[in-house]
């Protein structure tokens, strides 16, 4: 008895595919159906302002901030002592080791606010 309804549940199976599969048209494609699809609207298109020139030392300095950019072959170590702050002080504010090599033009924050940064050599 268990044999006839598992061969009736499996000929169904079957057959209830077949059925499924005979309703497509054949010229389904993903790229038919992803007309169909609600889409997000699109972002607004903002403008980004360019990043204002560095001072002799590097630095750059904004209302509540000021942010150290890095010369060629500069470290962590090179561009502390240009700008007049302890190694550690400014390699574990930016999470980096003081002997980390920078990229030319990458920022690093300045952990504080100094007067002696915003003097030119």
């Amino acid at each position: 008895m268990t044999k006839i309804i598992c061969k009736f549940l499996y000929t169904s199976l079957i057959l209830s595919s077949f059925a499924l599969l005979s309703a497509c048209d054949g010229n389904t494609t993903l790229t038919s159906i992803n007309d169909k699809i609600d889409k997000p609207p699109a972002l607004p298109k903002t403008k980004t302002f360019e990043r204002p020139a560095a001072d002799d030392n590097g630095v750059i300095t904004y209302p509540n901030y000021q942010i150290a950019v890095a010369k060629k072959y500069d470290t962590v170590r090179s561009m502390a002592n240009r700008v007049g702050i302890p190694t550690e002080k400014l390699a574990s504010y930016n999470g980096l080791k003081p002997q980390a090599t920078l990229r030319e033009g990458e920022i690093l924050a300045i952990p504080w606010r100094s007067t002696f940064l915003n003097r030119s050599n």
